[in-house]
């Protein structure tokens, strides 16, 4: 850093500290959902220092956090918002591996459909080498309400005997 930058630093800042990048992401997600705030990577780092460990060791210490910039690209502002609802249980993926035949995706989609969960992406897969031939393998991204709803879902389709992974 600069002259002026060190003095600063040296005269203002007590301590540095790392945080994970899944702990940025998180509250990237809570900023844009609570506070309704598109708060950069870097400028969500402090406050996520702070929701991740509970802030400085002493109850009565005084903490400032500057929540700073918007220059988020867009294909990452949406990994953060499906990172984020996935961690809250609110969007599911699974991998359905299905007969290649006409109907079967229909019964799967009818299924979930009776638990009023919406599918945002369907991709219908034959031709990759790890599909067996006959066979199709379906990806599904579902969104629903949280954890208990997915788990809900989860329970139902092995009842039906529905073949699936949950992916994330």
């Amino acid at each position: 850093p600069g002259k002026l930058t060190y003095e600063i630093v040296s005269k203002y800042v007590d301590d540095v500290v790392l945080v994970e990048d899944e702990s940025i992401v998180k509250t990237m997600f809570l900023l844009m959902e609570r506070a309704k705030l598109v708060v950069e990577p870097a400028g969500a780092a402090s406050l996520a220092y702070l929701l991740s460990n509970g802030g400085p060791a002493g109850r009565n210490d005084k903490v400032t956090t500057i929540l700073s910039g918007g220059n988020v690209d867009m294909y990452l502002l949406g990994q953060v918002v499906a990172k984020g609802l996935m961690q809250k249980g609110r969007m599911l993926k699974i991998c359905i591996l299905l007969p290649d035949k006409p109907g079967a995706l229909k019964v799967v989609v009818d299924s979930i459909s009776e638990h009023s969960i919406n599918i945002v992406e369907v991709e219908h897969d034959r031709l990759s080498s790890h599909i067996p031939a006959g066979t199709a393998g379906v990806y599904l991204s579902l969104e629903m309400e949280d954890k208990k709803h997915a788990q809900r879902l989860v329970e139902f389709l092995k009842q039906k005997g529905i073949e699936f992974k949950v992916i994330s």
